[in-house]
């Protein structure tokens, strides 16, 4: 059995504009710049990946919005999966990274230097070795109800990263960026994963055309 996996981040968001942790319980809307990422993400889609039969998104609006988006384009259906959220960021949400560098000095220093982020816990929010079993298990559960799908699943940055970390047995999955609607394809076949995108960005080159 050979099948695709699209898996994307959500569209900009103010939050995102203006460096504000939205994690899990901020959950802004996309901003009109987003939305237009996410229009140029699902045309891209349509054309060159249309036999997407399901999009999977968190429980979040933006990843809702991008799902909704791509899910129209190229004629699939949504489904919610609750534990492919973002990472709990407790306290640090709704805060800049301004703030919490001077609330927060040596935790900051820790997750955005990324030297060990199993190390990482959230004040009064989540253990990063919790976060990386939680969206394991759920991307693979996933999996499991879609077998024999194309499969598109609208998340975030760090539960993109958990899940890209995972297939390429990376020792730090925060060495992986994503981009607002960065699109990563990965191949399953017998079992095995194989990586054929990460953070692909071209369909904004259509964006950049347009606003220039």
């Amino acid at each position: 059995m050979k099948r695709y996996i699209y898996l994307f981040r959500h569209g900009e968001t103010d939050a995102n504009k203006n460096d504000i942790y939205q994690g899990k319980r901020v959950n802004p809307p996309l901003n009109e710049k987003g939305k237009m990422q996410v229009r140029f993400l699902a045309e891209f889609m349509a054309t060159n990946y249309p036999k997407i039969s399901t999009v999977v998104f968190s429980p979040a609006l933006r990843t809702l919005q991008t799902a909704i988006e791509v899910a129209r384009c190229v004629n699939a259906r949504i489904v919610v999966e609750n534990n492919l959220h973002e990472i709990d960021h407790g306290d640090w949400e709704g805060k800049t990274s301004e703030e919490i560098g001077i609330e927060y000095p040596e935790l900051s220093k820790k997750w955005w230097n990324g030297v060990n982020p199993l190390e990482i816990e959230f004040p009064n929010g989540e253990k990063i070795k919790d976060a990386i079993k939680r969206v394991r298990t759920a991307f693979f559960e996933t999996l499991e109800k879609h077998q024999d799908e194309h499969l598109a699943i609208s998340a975030h940055g760090g539960t993109n990263s958990i899940i890209l970390g995972e297939i390429l047995g990376a020792q730090n999955f925060r060495s992986i960026g994503q981009s607002n609607t960065a699109l990563n394809i990965i191949r399953q076949k017998n079992g095995i994963f194989r990586v054929k995108l990460m953070n692909g960005t071209a369909h904004l080159l259509k964006s950049i055309k347009s606003t220039s």
